[in-house]
């Protein structure tokens, strides 16, 4: 009788088969559903480890009067730390993760002189959310006149027709 797969090792070999074709597969396929005019593109590696662990000055949870809540973050600095912006976004993300209330952040500067590291994101570098891409919902018949074999094969996801 064969050993039946759970579902978190199914997803496993999905993403492990996405990730070894996603250039010839997604490259061409997002070009084509977002309109890019690519020039080129290079993979990126990138694995984000576990093991550092970072302490937050002060955290509290703040209820105001008309009961509404927020995290009020406090970080104490003594020097014009130039990468503290970025600090200060790992922290919120990770802050919103765990408690998922707004977060009110805040760097008490120590020193004698002014803070002049920056303190906002650009808004191009704020993230906002994201697009979905749901494949049963690409036409069969564009995915199949594809020039790109990797890309054809995707029709199989796609709304192909029962018949």
């Amino acid at each position: 009788m064969p050993k039946q797969e759970s579902q978190e090792h199914k997803g496993n070999i999905y993403d492990r088969i996405f990730r070894e074709n996603a250039e010839q597969l997604f490259i061409p396929l997002i070009a084509k559903l977002f309109n890019l005019n690519i020039a080129s593109y290079k993979p990126l590696q990138l694995k984000f480890t576990q093991t550092t662990e970072n302490e937050v000055d002060f955290l509290y949870e703040i209820v105001e009067q008309d009961q509404s809540k927020f995290i009020l973050h406090i970080e104490f600095q003594s020097t014009n730390d130039a990468k503290m912006l970025k600090r200060m976004q790992e922290y919120h993300s990770k802050i919103y993760k765990k408690f998922k209330l707004p977060i009110k952040p805040l760097v008490v500067n120590l020193s004698k002189k002014a803070f002049s590291a920056p303190t906002q994101l650009k808004p191009k570098d704020i993230f906002t959310g994201y697009e979905v891409v749901n494949l049963f919902e690409l036409s069969t018949d564009e995915l199949l006149s594809t020039q790109i074999p990797e890309v054809v094969i995707l029709a199989l996801l796609s709304n192909y027709p029962p018949e």
